[in-house]
């Protein structure tokens, strides 16, 4: 309220409130706006066989490569491997590569989908990509030949990305039965007879076979009784008089065939038991190596128990 002095009185005037708008001065230059703009992800897919000469009942290394050659970084990242039939998941031998895991989750054994999870895998480019390589082991029960196996990649900014179809191979294998039986009782100071047979129930032939058998302590080898089957002998390998350690070489074992059991061979021979030998229970030894491999043995087969002469 305002006083009117002249008057002496008083009257009201109207005040009219105007707001203040600041001004802000940003020297004259537009304000720009912020993006964040991410990189480019760009996976491939490779899958190898680390085991191409395995055959049946051996186990065969996969491995799994991938690689981002792109600038950003691919996240959740998920590795799933589909086996042919005749192939079962065993292990996952090493995990490599500059990928950091960010989720733990594998396969379980005899899986026949085995499927990982989960990287990031970092930028890179294309003459150095970020990889990750994943090595894993499956046991083969397939025939000869070779068959597809397919291996995806999944992630959280990409569609899912696939290896080109990998041919595992399986090669042709020759597989040997060994069996062991003797003659028992035996009396101090008699003879026992022994039968060594090996089959090839494989899908090759099992070559340079050579076969030793480890005597049981008081045993003396005194002769070869019989040597038969379809083998094909190559070397003239045969006991000494008086071995301790008979040994017979060389034969090539054919492989089975279609209607047919599989190429033999059967080694009968005797062996002495010393007249002062103590009675009880004696088991032998025999070894077989083929194919180069390294050798085999069966050990603690065909007891022999020993009596008292009276």
């Amino acid at each position: 309220m305002l006083l009117d002095r002249p008057s002496g009185r008083r009257r009201l005037r109207s005040l009219r409130w105007f707001p203040v708008v600041p001004l802000l001065i940003l020297g004259g230059a537009p304000l720009s706006s912020c993006s964040f703009i991410p990189g480019d992800i760009n996976l491939v897919v490779k899958q190898t066989d680390l085991s191409p000469k395995s055959g049946p009942k051996d186990f065969k290394t996969i491995e799994i490569e991938i690689d981002n050659s792109g600038s950003g970084v691919a996240r959740g990242i998920v590795v799933k491997d589909t086996l042919p039939t005749g192939f079962t998941y065993v292990s996952t031998k090493s995990m490599k590569g500059a990928a950091i895991r960010t989720r733990t989750s594998d396969p379980p054994i005899n899986s026949p989908s085995p499927t990982w999870s989960a990287w990031s895998i970092p930028g890179g480019s294309s003459s150095n990509p970020s990889t990750l390589v994943l090595d894993f082991v499956v046991v083969v029960s397939a025939a000869p030949g070779k068959t597809p196996n397919f291996a995806e990649v999944t992630s959280d900014d990409t569609d899912p990305v696939a290896a080109p179809p990998l041919g595992l191979t399986v090669q042709p294998t020759a597989a040997m039965e060994l069996q062991v039986a003797a003659q028992s009782p035996v009396t101090q100071g008699q003879t026992a007879r022994y039968t060594i047979t090996v089959r090839n129930t494989g899908t090759a032939p099992a070559q340079g076979t050579f076969i030793s058998a480890t005597l049981p302590s008081g045993f003396v080898y005194v002769n070869t009784f019989e040597i038969s089957g379809n083998s094909a002998r190559i070397g003239s390998t045969n006991p000494v008089a008086k071995s301790l350690l008979p040994s017979w070489g060389t034969w090539d074992v054919p492989a089975a065939e279609a209607g047919s059991p599989g190429g033999t061979l059967r080694i009968v021979f005797d062996a002495t038991v010393v007249p002062d030998d103590a009675p009880g229970s004696y088991p032998i030894s025999v070894t077989i190596t083929y194919n180069n491999l390294p050798a085999q043995t069966v050990a603690d087969q065909a007891v022999i128990t020993v009596t008292k002469k009276s």
